[in-house]
């Protein structure tokens, strides 16, 4: 027979993340927070380890943070699926949202086979989607229009929530203006 799993439904944000564990044959899941971080994961995958029985699976739904968190699961051995947000069975009349109660279904969601999973890029194929979405913007702002996207890629994601430092996000931004301006006396000076 099989050995029973624990499920495990996260709810991440760029800075926190709410955890809700449901133990094998357990109905109320077990319920905290904490601070979304490197380090903060990997005690989080040992603290899963010790106190789940039988196997562990976590689950998240997929957002503009992007694929760190599952991939930082993987590498410390804890199985994490990405579900597809706009694919989440949602309760006709159920509209009051909150961290715990998101992560609490994402749980028992994963646990009754109703999530669907979506296929998490490599951090190479998520690199060459950011690149795209940055080339869409500078072409969107130098042909004048700030906002407007001319591609049909995940644009949303923001360079902050991948793992950088302060120093190297402000370089990026410092690169950007500066990209920016030095467009505008191209176009300034081809009489565009």
């Amino acid at each position: 027979m099989r050995e029973p799993s624990t499920f495990v439904g996260l709810d991440a944000h760029k800075d926190s993340m709410v955890v809700a564990m449901l133990l094998p044959g357990s109905v109320r899941p077990v319920e905290w927070e904490l601070v979304n971080e490197p380090g903060a994961v990997r005690r989080l995958a040992r603290k899963l380890e010790r106190e789940a029985p039988g196997g562990v699976r976590c689950c998240y739904e997929a957002g503009p943070g992007g694929y760190v968190l599952q991939r930082q699961l993987v590498a410390a051995g804890i199985p994490c699926a990405v579900g597809a947000p706009s694919l989440i069975p949602v309760k006709p009349g159920q509209s009051i949202k909150t961290d715990r109660r998101d992560a609490r279904k994402l749980a028992e969601l994963f646990r009754a086979g109703l999530l669907t999973e979506v296929h998490p890029p490599g951090e190479d194929e998520e690199a060459v989607r950011d690149l795209c979405c940055a080339a869409a913007a500078f072409t969107a702002s130098a042909a004048g229009r700030p906002g407007r996207r001319s591609t049909g890629a995940d644009c949303t994601r923001s360079p902050s929530s991948s793992p950088q430092t302060r120093s190297s996000a402000r370089t990026t931004c410092w690169r950007s203006s500066r990209w920016k301006r030095g467009s505008k006396r191209l176009m300034s000076s081809s009489g565009g």
